[in-house]
């Protein structure tokens, strides 16, 4: 699919704005397919490692079941993860992505 270029892919620090600013073509003509203004959307997992506080008794068993199975919500990981991260700077060293598939068409996000 092409997109046409209009004045949103132009950028407040550009002059001339007449082109994209990541592609550069003209304004008018079409996006190149490189460009990352032409999107898609994509699914990914996110593994998430670190650690938590648990009653000292619980074995595998009982961990998972309380993070996995009972009344915990596993919104409650946001505050978890907020929190390291405000100790630790960042949560790259914790986080990786695995890309799984692809989940819909481009789309132009000007």
């Amino acid at each position: 699919m092409k997109f046409r270029v209009t004045e949103k892919a132009t950028r407040p620090v550009q002059e001339p704005k007449d082109s994209c600013f990541y592609c550069h073509e003209p304004i008018g003509e079409f996006h190149k397919d490189d460009c990352v203004l032409v999107n898609k959307k994509v699914k990914v997992m996110a593994i998430v490692e670190y650690e938590i506080e648990v009653p000292n008794s619980w074995d595998k068993q009982q961990i998972e079941f309380s993070r996995n199975l009972g009344s915990w919500c596993a919104d409650n990981m946001l505050d978890e993860l907020y929190t390291l991260s405000q100790e630790e700077g960042c949560l790259c060293d914790f986080v990786t992505f695995k890309y799984l598939e692809d989940v819909g068409t481009e789309f132009l996000d000007e």
